[in-house]
């Protein structure tokens, strides 16, 4: 529903979503993509597509896995197709000239410069992708490919904007790389991460709630560039084919639903700028998610973030007008209340004590400040987990689990998870801005003062008071028996044990805690952090209780989740979240600093 009336877009939503992470023959592992076949599965889930996955397939496994998408779901006219590739590209120019021609890279195929007859035998040609668009019924069917190649079959001719009808009822067949043909794929995949965060909303240039194909391939182009450093450049047009190249595939975003969680919509000022010179404005992108809400608690959390900002004016006018308006009419009886639920925290803590916070229950253990060596100390990480540098804190009390669905319901009275599988399991499909409007709303209730970790602390706290462990479980070794990850023999490292996928969260008091008495610091879910998240970070951290408030649009998260497998999990790993991002794998633990 988007301005009062129904738009019927499309009957059912297809996804084929193939991934190529482990190559031979002379090109390189790409580990990374594992992560994003799992990140790009649950963003088109949560837009309504059933989405098949295909990994590691080699050239008549990718043929037929696309022929039998094709086959079973691409015959209804009224449906949508889509198809996402992530792994190496390669472009071959003939030998005699004319038109270069892009391949798609499955595994096993051999290095071009090696062995180029072999090559051709083996990668799946950009023409053989034409076939298949061409044999699709589906009005709309895009294919989106991260990887970085070149090809004549593109039109780069742009769609002149129309109403969202219009676009649908014409037929389409878009193509999106992530870069040409001279440009290498990073395995830390940017276009990824903003193909994501172009369908959590920030893809809807003009504001009207939807992503056009359009739209997504201008966000890409614009944001990819700017954060790959100028390294990177997608590409995306239509099929060269006078009868596919009108309409425009669309994403419709959600709105916000009847249980009053916040999500991606329309706006009523189109016109104001969702972008700075650094990148999408915050202030705008966290306005828009609560300008139509009817709880005032939204525009008190929105005037926490932006006391000063340039909406601040109307958040004020709005929390009058709602207290007005839910004021008792005159004779009515009042009930008057005072805050009796100030929990008494001990003044002057000692290891291994624990405090319950009254208004939900949620118990709160004492981690006791000292010095700490932060960081990659095992080796086994990526770049932005260093240097290891030496960081002191003060002493803190950090929630026991993760924030419960249970204790997310007593304070905004509805659940967001994907797996409601009882009140102790997990709150998940949480954002960053859900999860500071959460300890908002707490901190009125409780009189109290709670917060999201920052990133120092939630390290601190997962490796046993700064202990040289690599798990959130105190161990150097991590199994399925002791953390809810993905233990599949496929993903198995030197420092982990082959075990169980569960497949969705669990009950979070269902493994053993770690030496401070915290349970899934590793798995489950990932936590929200305070911090920004900065590549750099460990250059610039102050030596004493650091806090990153600059150099991106993200946040941190730490302690990977239950689709991830042991390299995510281990307690030094950093992981990059737009703010407003919201999924399966996303939760939050809260702590509260020592009464003073």
């Amino acid at each position: 529903m988007k301005d009062g009336s129904q738009v019927l877009l499309y009957k059912e939503s297809y996804a084929l979503v193939i991934g190529v992470s482990r190559y031979t023959r002379g090109w390189s592992d790409l580990p990374g993509v594992k992560e994003d076949i799992r990140d790009v599965k649950v963003v088109l889930e949560d837009h309504g597509f059933h989405v098949t996955t295909l990994p590691d397939p080699n050239l008549a496994e990718l043929e037929q896995g696309i022929k039998n998408f094709i086959t079973t779901r691409g015959m209804g006219t009224d449906n949508r197709l889509l198809i996402y590739f992530a792994g190496h590209g390669h472009t071959v120019a003939p030998k005699y000239g004319g038109a270069k021609l892009g391949y798609l890279v499955p595994r096993g195929a051999p290095n071009p410069y090696e062995d180029l007859r072999g090559f051709k035998s083996k990668a799946l040609s950009f023409k053989r992708i034409e076939e298949y668009a061409l044999s699709i019924d589906a009005k709309h069917a895009v294919f989106i490919f991260d990887a970085c190649f070149s090809g004549s079959l593109l039109s780069m001719v742009r769609a002149v904007p129309e109403e969202i009808n219009n676009k649908t009822a014409k037929p389409v067949r878009q193509f999106f790389t992530s870069g040409n043909e001279k440009e290498k794929v990073p395995d830390k995949s940017i276009f990824k991460a903003q193909f994501v965060a172009a369908l959590n909303g920030e893809g809807d240039l003009n504001r009207d709630g939807y992503v056009t194909g359009t739209e997504l391939g201008s966000f890409l182009q614009k944001n990819v560039a700017r954060y790959s450093r100028e390294t990177q450049h997608p590409q995306y047009g239509t099929i060269r084919n006078p009868y596919l190249d009108k309409g425009d595939f669309v994403f419709i975003l959600p709105e916000t639903n009847g249980s009053g969680r916040i999500s991606g919509g329309s706006t009523n000022n189109p016109s104001t700028p969702a972008w700075t010179a650094g990148g999408p404005d915050p202030e705008y992108e966290l306005w828009k998610r609560v300008e139509k809400s009817t709880d005032p608690e939204d525009f008190k959390f929105f005037l926490s973030e932006y006391p000063k900002g340039k909406y601040g004016s109307t958040a004020r006018y709005m929390i009058r007008k709602l207290a007005k308006n839910s004021a008792p009419s005159q004779g009515a009886a009042t009930i008057s209340s005072t805050n009796n639920n100030k929990p008494v925290r001990p003044r002057l803590p000692s290891p291994g004590d624990t405090w319950t916070e009254p208004v939900t229950g949620m118990v709160f253990v004492w981690v006791p400040g000292d010095c700490f060596q932060m960081g990659d100390t095992f080796g086994d990480g990526a770049s932005d987990e260093k240097p290891v540098h030496q960081v002191c804190l003060d002493g803190f009390w950090m929630g026991k689990t993760e924030v419960t669905q249970g204790q997310w319901k007593k304070i905004m009275g509805n659940n967001p998870s994907r797996f409601k599988s009882g009140d102790s399991y997990p709150v998940e499909t949480v954002s960053w801005h859900d999860a500071k409007k959460f300890i908002s709303k707490l901190n009125t209730k409780s009189g109290q003062e709670f917060k999201l970790p920052s990133e120092a602390q939630w390290e601190y706290a997962a490796r046993d008071g700064g202990k040289k462990v690599r798990f959130g479980t105190g161990k150097n070794i991590i199994s399925s028996d002791e953390a809810n990850f993905d233990a599949r023999a496929e993903y198995k490292k030197s420092y982990s044990r082959s075990g169980q996928y569960r497949e969705q969260t669990t009950d979070v008091g269902s493994f053993a805690p770690n030496g401070l008495g915290l349970y899934d610091m590793s798995g489950n879910v990932y936590e929200w952090c305070e911090d920004v998240y900065d590549e750099n970070a460990y250059a610039k951290h102050a030596p004493k209780n650091p806090l990153v408030s600059s150099g991106s649009s993200s946040r941190v998260l730490r302690g990977g989740g239950w689709g991830y497998d042991p390299r995510f999990v281990r307690a030094a790993y950093r992981y990059r979240g737009d703010p407003g991002s919201a999924n399966s794998y996303l939760g939050f633990r809260v702590c509260a600093p020592r009464v003073r």
